[in-house]
């Protein structure tokens, strides 16, 4: 009988610790981070926006995409996310951290009419 295994990073086995928030500075790694720990939990995104209340689909690809960032006011809904998706209560903060250092950096904007 085969040893469960631990996923690459993990630092207790834990499907959210896959991924450094504290390393992520771009939409594009942070998209990165929260796509490795949605995986590591077995998580589609679909399945994600079914288990976090007022979560969009839309919203959601673009937070695992990068092609979003999570903003202040959606500071609870990207919570519910992290737990959903597997990161311990000690590393939310991290998280949003992550989230607020992408977000300040220049990004893709939708041109104007």
């Amino acid at each position: 009988m085969s040893e469960p295994t631990t996923p690459p990073g993990a630092t207790d086995g834990h499907p959210g610790r896959d991924s450094v928030p504290s390393q992520v500075m771009t939409r594009g790694e942070l998209g990165a981070a929260l796509t490795t720990a949605r995986t590591a939990a077995g998580l589609s995104i679909r399945e994600v926006v079914r288990r976090v209340p007022g979560l969009s689909l839309g919203t959601a690809s673009g937070w695992f995409s990068g092609q979003h960032v999570p903003t202040a006011a959606s500071r609870e809904t990207f919570g519910a996310l992290l737990t959903v998706i597997g990161v311990h209560d000690d590393e939310v903060d991290q998280w949003h951290r992550a989230a607020a250092r992408a977000r300040a950096l220049p990004g893709p904007r939708r041109g104007r009419r």
